[in-house]
């Protein structure tokens, strides 16, 4: 594995491996670090895929320590209120009692991996603050690949991901891929790639506590 793109879960992770791909660049969505291989008592999941040069997956974020050495981490950050109020639409960490649709049937394994890593997200008694620990502390853990030996760390944001952003994602991989096909592949590639329903009441005001909110800004 080249590279991995990691950040929060609803940062466009599905999008940039469609677009990834599309550039002729196989990169799987949670296709390595898959929800069924980081279960308590799995074994570590396998990162040698020869059908692949990356992966995209917000599930890697507490395993960056297993990456070989020489992985570019791609960390993409989307805007926080979007991430919330994408989080909020589809319930994601709402009290167990209720369900959404568009919740996988195994949802309590997500849950369970990110709170073994993020124990206090869980215990925020208001879900939009659950929501908003997730976005500090998750992307906080990202960053840690930068301090991790033998990883090459870039964070980017996701509303910036443009063809010259591309180009230069594609350098520090030690790729090239023609600007034309570059161009064609933004175009390609719908940014809603995997859109769901959102909370569009949920500002910034709404966040408590206000360090919190402070951690957002």
């Amino acid at each position: 594995m080249r590279f991995l793109v990691t950040g929060c879960s609803r940062s466009g992770t599905q999008y940039a491996a469609r677009l990834w791909s599309e550039l002729g660049i196989p990169c799987g969505h949670e296709t390595l670090f898959n929800i069924l291989s980081l279960r308590p008592g799995d074994p570590a999941p396998r990162l040698d895929d020869p059908k692949l040069k990356g992966d995209a997956s917000f599930l890697a974020v507490p395993f960056l320590e297993s990456l070989p050495a020489g992985t570019v981490v791609l960390h993409q950050v989307r805007q926080p209120l979007e991430v919330i109020r994408s989080h909020m639409g589809i319930r994601f960490f709402s009290e167990l009692r209720e369900s959404s649709p568009y919740l996988a049937e195994n949802h309590l394994d997500f849950l369970g991996v990110i709170e073994r890593g993020c124990p206090e997200i869980f215990r925020e008694r208001d879900e939009s603050a659950r929501c908003a620990r997730y976005w500090v502390r998750w992307n906080q853990l990202a960053e840690l690949a930068e301090k991790i030996p033998g990883l090459d760390y870039l964070r980017y944001r996701l509303e910036d991901l443009d063809a010259g952003l591309l180009e230069r994602l594609l350098a520090r991989i030690g790729l090239a891929v023609p600007r034309e096909r570059i161009e064609a592949a933004l175009l390609a590639v719908p940014r809603d790639e995997n859109h769901r329903p959102r909370d569009e009441s949920i500002t910034l005001s709404q966040i408590r506590p206000r360090a919190l909110r402070d951690a957002l800004l």
